[in-house]
């Protein structure tokens, strides 16, 4: 036998390869696990010196926004506005806070150019403080303000203003105020560096950029440079995101040198900037390479330590197993039927009874579970049929009932639309409409239930309508309601003490009579929709449903006028187009949602309004599944002298 077939090496390279493979596993695993662990450290350093650095410039502005706000109040609480007092005070508190600020001013509301301040700047013929920024923000609230960044007119240099109104009597008499300089603040930026390819960087809440080492990036003289005005194209990609908030993980860029780079951006609270450190790619993952050789060398030290243990373990009970390995290899070979003829008490001889006795069994029920799983397949497939063809033939029916709404309520081809989606081959929702001349009820139900068990409380909420109709009329939608909720007790049994059913349904009729120019809605939580030249809105009805056993007694419902308007849109949906979701983990349309898509699409005609709410819905079940029976009804309020074609009761 070749040496690459006997049992030691079999057993020695299995050995081998298990060694190596679970070493290799365990190296890839906890390589992986040690890399995540290490970036999540070092993005958590990141992130942390990030909003270290954020939380000192809010700081550093606070101190500002803090020094203005007391000098205000203590300015309003003296109630002296003079320029002499201003004068002496600016001048006193320039002493005080010579290394915080630049220079404190007041500009006065009465006239331009009338400007105190605290290191003796005079303002040039032309400067009128009630234009300039400052003023104009502060002077609009009473909070503490921040400015855009403007070209200063004492200076000549690009700054921001802190400034806040001083008022007597709720009148603005003047705004303090103070400077910062974005040079300040780029010096500040610009000395960051957590290592030699690091830096930080300062944007403005609009993307803008404040301070970034590279001179070709700082601001111009004239202002801030945007996305537009940077020869960076990474640059528009980093705002959008910090726009949409994802500043709080690792973002990875194409860098202003070709070279990709890792950013982490933190934003301030006082005037949402967002401050971010960038580091290259090669010093980020230094970390991990060196973690990726260690991982290497303790591998190929380990193999060789479980080859030279393999070695020594194969030599030592591969004796005892080749006889039982012939055996192996000899059914292996052949079909099931074979067995192996090894004795012994010990446990190869076990082994070789139990495979034996193991080979029968599975034999046997092998040749019977085969037979069995057909028959079986069969039952069911005959049973599935018949009750998928009754199913189907039941939708038949349901669909028969349900009335072409232009011809038997007289609304004409283009004054109509209706949907009727059920979740399963049949329904719990149905509409229903009945004529008489020129009078015409239209109704939706939403019944308790999906599938057979809501598809035949429909069949029997349509066999009652038929009848209620013919004992109230159509004068009164509320007279037909109570008289179906009382029906539909009765055929339920409801009205007994312990009924076994508490089912019911949620309904909605419109009565329309095109010769007097009426309409009237009933509603049993069912809400019906209108939409005319005063915009779509909701039109509630009664809150109780029709049915359910806890419901016993007199239940009232009430008509509600419709104002007649000519080409006045009405709408009757149950809540499965509402509550359908677009997604598995959204939200469904809602009362409002309908609304709106009543608004968007109400200079359609009716019936390609309809197509279009059609298309809405399987735009929504694209993704999930239908979640409830869906029924929708539009029609026009049109004088219309044509009688509607009776439908037969």
């Amino acid at each position: 036998m070749a040496p690459s077939r006997t049992i030691r090496t079999r057993y020695l390279m299995a050995g081998i390869t298990i060694c190596v493979a679970s070493l290799l596993l365990v190296s890839l695993v906890s390589y992986v696990v040690s890399s995540r662990i290490t970036a999540e450290l070092s993005d958590t350093r990141i992130g942390e010196l990030a909003l270290f650095k954020a939380r000192e410039f809010d700081t550093w502005f606070a101190i500002k926004e803090m020094i203005l706000s007391g000098m205000a109040q203590d300015i309003e609480a003296a109630g002296d506005f003079s320029d002499h007092h201003m004068r002496v005070l600016t001048t006193n508190k320039m002493r005080l806070y010579a290394k915080e600020v630049q220079d404190f001013y007041v500009g006065y509301a009465d006239r331009a150019g009338h400007v105190i301040s605290g290191v003796g700047w005079v303002p040039p013929p032309d400067y009128d403080q009630r234009v300039r920024p400052w003023f104009i923000k502060a002077a609009a609230t009473d909070a503490v303000v921040f400015t855009e960044p403007y070209i200063d007119a004492m200076t000549g240099k690009l700054i921001i203003t802190v400034a806040r109104a001083l008022r007597r009597d709720g009148e603005v008499l003047a705004v303090l105020a103070t400077d910062i300089f974005i040079g300040d603040i780029i010096r500040l930026v610009t000395s960051l560096r957590i290592s030699a390819s690091s830096y930080a960087m300062l944007l403005d809440e609009e993307g803008r950029i404040i301070a970034h080492p590279d001179p070709a990036f700082q601001p111009a003289p004239t202002g801030l440079k945007g996305p537009e005005a940077v020869p960076w194209p990474g640059l528009r990609t980093l705002v959008d995101t910090l726009h949409k908030g994802r500043f709080d993980k690792r973002i990875e860029l194409v860098g202003p040198t070709g070279a990709k780079e890792y950013y982490m951006f933190r934003q301030m609270e006082k005037n949402r900037w967002f401050f971010g450190i960038a580091i290259s790619r090669a010093q980020y993952t230094e970390p991990l390479r060196t973690l990726l050789f260690g991982f290497i060398a303790a591998f190929i030290l380990s193999t060789v330590a479980g080859v030279v243990v393999m070695l020594r373990l194969v030599d030592t009970i591969v004796g005892p197993i080749k006889k039982l390995t012939g055996t192996v290899e000899s059914f292996a070979d052949s079909d099931f039927t074979a067995r192996a003829d090894i004795g012994g008490e010990d446990e190869i001889g076990r082994l070789a009874r139990s495979f034996n006795e193991m080979a029968a069994t599975i034999a046997l029920h092998s040749e019977t579970l085969e037979e069995k799983v057909r028959e079986r397949t069969r039952e069911l497939e005959a049973k599935n049929t018949l009750i998928m063809d009754s199913i189907r033939y039941a939708r038949r029916l349901q669909t028969a009932i349900l009335p072409d709404l232009h011809r038997h309520a007289g609304l004409g081809a283009q004054g109509c639309f209706a949907i009727w989606r059920p979740r399963d081959t049949v329904g719990g929702d149905i509409y229903w409409c009945r004529s008489e001349g020129l009078r015409s009820l239209l109704v939706v139900a939403d019944c308790t239930g999906h599938g057979v068990s809501g598809a035949l409380m429909t069949m029997t909420i349509n066999s009652i309508l038929d009848a209620t109709l013919r004992e109230t009329g159509f004068a009164s939608p509320a007279a037909v309601m109570e008289l179906l909720h009382r029906r539909l007790q009765e055929n339920l049994g409801q009205e007994r003490l312990q009924p076994q059913i508490d089912d019911g349904a949620d309904v909605a009729m419109v009565m329309i009579d095109r010769d007097s120019r009426q309409a009237i809605f009933c509603g049993a939580h069912l809400p019906i929709f209108i939409a005319g030249a005063g915009g779509a809105s909701e039109l509630h009805g009664d809150r109780h449903s029709i049915g359910y056993s806890r419901r016993r007694g007199l239940v009232s419902f009430t008509d509600i006028p419709i104002p007649w308007e000519e080409g006045l849109r009405i709408y009757i949906t149950s809540d499965g187009l509402l509550d359908q979701h677009r997604h598995t983990h959204g939200a469904g349309m809602g009362r409002h949602g309908f609304l709106q898509l009543l608004r968007t699409t109400a200079d359609l005609p009716l019936p390609e309004q309809g197509r279009w709410i059609q298309a809405e819905i399987d735009q929504r079940l694209a993704e999930v599944v239908q979640r409830d029976d869906i029924c929708v009804l539009g029609f026009e309020l049109r004088g219309n002298d044509e009688p509607a074609l009776p439908r037969p009761s």
